[in-house]
């Protein structure tokens, strides 16, 4: 498989590895609507971080 850059939601939620088609094919074997949604943004460092 080629890496690609977003998996879809329900692979993303699976943490399984997509083919990035729409629909990947792990949507189509399982019969689920395969969406794109935004990624997650990543958040900053925790405030206990920030203390140390």
């Amino acid at each position: 498989m080629t890496l690609v850059k977003y998996a879809c939601d329900y692979c993303r939620v699976r943490r399984v590895k997509c083919d990035g088609k729409k629909p990947c094919s792990r949507c189509i074997e399982h019969n689920f609507d395969c969406t794109y949604q935004q990624p997650l943004k990543k958040r900053g460092p925790s405030l206990l971080e920030l203390e140390a």
